[in-house]
C-alpha cells in the first residue's frame, strides 16, 4: 500500500476530520467495488469544503495486484503525483479564495470477498475426517469410501476458495478552507479527466442542510450547489 499525506496544520487536520465525521453521517455508504465507477462524498459548510474520494485501483493504474515491476511502480508513483494536485481534481470558484488545508491519499488498500460459511463448513469437514481416521481399525472399506468422497468435496471447496477475490481501492481526502464562502456556488471535478479508467463518478453532496446526488460522466464534470 502506498500513502501520501500533506497537512498545512496538524490542528487543522484534527478539526477538519472531526467536522467531516459529524457532518457526513447522512451520507449513504458506498461499498460496491465496481470497475469503471468511483464515488466522492463532499461536504460544504461554514467556508470549508471536505471531499472523500474512493475508487478501485483498476480505474487508476489498470491493475489491483501489488506493484513489483518497475513499470507498475512508475504507474503508481504517477497516480500519487496526480492525486496530490488537489486544485486540479477539486476545482472551486476563484472568487471563493479557497486554499488546501489537507491532502491524504492511500493507494492499494486491500479487502477480500470471501464466503465464510463455506470456509467454516470446510473446517468442520476436516474435523470429521480426523475423527473418522481414529476409527480406522473398525472398517477399512468404509474409510476408503469416505476418503474418496472427502477428496472430491475438498477439491470442490479449494476451487471455491480460489475464487475469493482480493480487491484494492484508492482513498483520497481533501480539505479546503475558503475566505469567501458566499462564492461557493459550484465546483468542477477532474477525476474522470485525470484517470481514464473512471467512466462514472457518483457524487454525494451535502451543502449546509441540503443533500444532492449527481452522477458525472466523461461528458459532465460540473456540479452546482
Amino acid at each position: 500500500m502506498f500513502k501520501v499525506s500533506k497537512s498545512v496544520s496538524a490542528l487543522g487536520l484534527l478539526a477538519g476530520a472531526t467536522w467531516l465525521s459529524s457532518s457526513a453521517v447522512a451520507f449513504e455508504q458506498h461499498e460496491a467495488h465496481v470497475h469503471g465507477e468511483a464515488v466522492i462524498n463532499i461536504v460544504v459548510e461554514n467556508g470549508q469544503v471536505e471531499a472523500a474520494f474512493k475508487s478501485p485501483m483498476m480505474n487508476i493504474v489498470g491493475f489491483e495486484y501489488e506493484a513489483t515491476s518497475e513499470a507498475d511502480k512508475a504507474k503508481v508513483a504517477s497516480a500519487l503525483q496526480v492525486f496530490q494536485d488537489a486544485y486540479a481534481l477539486v476545482k472551486l470558484p476563484d472568487e471563493a479564495r479557497c486554499l488546501v488545508d489537507d491532502v491524504d491519499v492511500h493507494l492499494g488498500d486491500e479487502h477480500e470477498e470471501h464466503d465464510h460459511e463455506k470456509e467454516h463448513g470446510h473446517e468442520e469437514e476436516h474435523g470429521h475426517e480426523e475423527e473418522h481416521g481414529h476409527e480406522e481399525e473398525h472398517g477399512h472399506e468404509k474409510e476408503h469410501g469416505h476418503e474418496e468422497e472427502h477428496a472430491h468435496e475438498e477439491e470442490h471447496d479449494h476451487a471455491h476458495e480460489s475464487e475469493a477475490a482480493t480487491h484494492s481501492d484508492v482513498h483520497a481526502h481533501y480539505h479546503f478552507k475558503c475566505a469567501n464562502p458566499a462564492a461557493l456556488t459550484s465546483m468542477e471535478l477532474g477525476f474522470i479527466e485525470a484517470f481514464k479508467g473512471i467512466e462514472e463518478l457518483d457524487v454525494n453532496l451535502l451543502f449546509g442542510n441540503k443533500a444532492k446526488k449527481v452522477v458525472l460522466t466523461k461528458e459532465s464534470s460540473q456540479i452546482t450547489f
